[in-house]
């Protein structure tokens, strides 16, 4: 079962969430991704083939790291009695860090720590990547071409690319004023999250 559809509220959340991250990452990184590998690895190989080698080695590092916190994620949500809070949890804890080191302008330590906690925001959701938006496309896309295994509707996939829209706006409206206080910001809401999974009969088997 598709488990963003289980807690559809949840994971659009968290789309929101990671759309403002990427846009924290984007304006940090100067044009290159904490969520869109597809487009980082483009930027990778034509910087490569114009020899600037600083910005091919820095997309590419942020794939592995990426791919880093998604493991990372995966194996804490398999470990942990109650995977899903500890994720939200953990997720908070590796934002406040990241805001601290960017607010001492360590960007060396905090921009890959913030690469990290976006890799986490998508184990969340097993099979669910909420900055995945091209296979959520994808996906609303063969249901208006008619795919008979998409009739159960893709409300919550249209959903969670709004959200997703809708943090890239508030990260690219506050990040300029707020700085790294906005990592605090979504740190709560995180923390929040876990709490209400912690705390809500129907969310507390997850």
């Amino acid at each position: 079962m598709d488990k963003g559809r289980d807690h559809p509220a949840a994971a659009v959340l968290l789309a929101a969430v990671a759309g403002c991250a990427d846009a924290i990452g984007f304006l940090s990184l100067d044009g290159l991704f904490l969520s869109f590998m597809t487009g980082n690895v483009t930027r990778a190989g034509i910087a490569a083939q114009a020899h600037y080698w600083n910005v091919a080695g820095l997309a590419i590092g942020i794939v592995f790291l990426f791919v880093g916190g998604v493991a990372a994620g995966t194996l804490v949500g398999l470990r942990m009695r109650r995977g899903r809070a500890g994720l939200l949890l953990l997720m908070a804890a590796v934002l406040i860090a990241a805001s601290a080191w960017l607010a001492m302008r360590t960007d060396r330590i905090g921009v890959p720590t913030l690469v990290m906690a976006v890799g986490l925001l998508n184990t969340v959701f097993p099979g669910v990547g909420v900055t995945y938006l091209t296979g959520t496309l994808v996906r609303v896309g063969e249901a208006i071409g008619g795919d008979p295994m998409r009739r159960g509707g893709v409300g919550p996939e249209i959903a969670l690319c709004v959200a997703f829209a809708c943090g890239v706006l508030a990260g690219a409206m506050w990040w300029p004023v707020y700085g790294a206080l906005l990592l605090w910001a979504l740190a709560g809401v995180l923390a929040l999250a876990a709490l209400a999974h912690l705390l809500v009969p129907g969310l507390r088997s997850s």
